[in-house]
């Protein structure tokens, strides 16, 4: 069996790999310390937000980037693993509000992760 990336996986392989090379890696090389300020944590989001990780398998409807575990994998391999690590446990947060809590949290909480 040969599995491949269809167009669109492919190009988000691509363009996740060259994001990460030219704004990740030197992002994280400029603050060495560990762990990472609050200010820089905030920063790093902001970098990856577009990505659509931070609120991964969250449904549109409620504010999410409802991804593809396909898609999220891809993601997760090629960002650092420190960001990876800062972007799931905000997907998790999320995936946890909307599966464990009421509506009031899910209005709440969801939009703003």
């Amino acid at each position: 069996m040969r599995l491949e990336f269809d167009e669109e996986q492919a190009l988000l392989q691509k363009t996740a790999r060259d994001f990460s090379s030219k704004e990740l890696e030197p992002f994280l090389a400029r603050h060495p310390e560990e762990p990472l300020p609050r200010d820089s944590v905030r920063q790093l989001l902001g970098m990856i937000k577009p990505f659509g990780m931070l609120s991964a398998r969250v449904p549109e409807h409620l504010g999410g980037a409802a991804m593809s575990a396909v898609a999220l994998g891809i993601l997760y391999e090629e960002f650092p693993p420190d960001v990876s690590l800062t972007a799931s446990a905000n997907d998790i947060i999320g995936l946890r509000i909307l599966h464990g809590g009421n509506d009031e949290l899910v209005d709440r909480y969801l939009p703003r992760l």
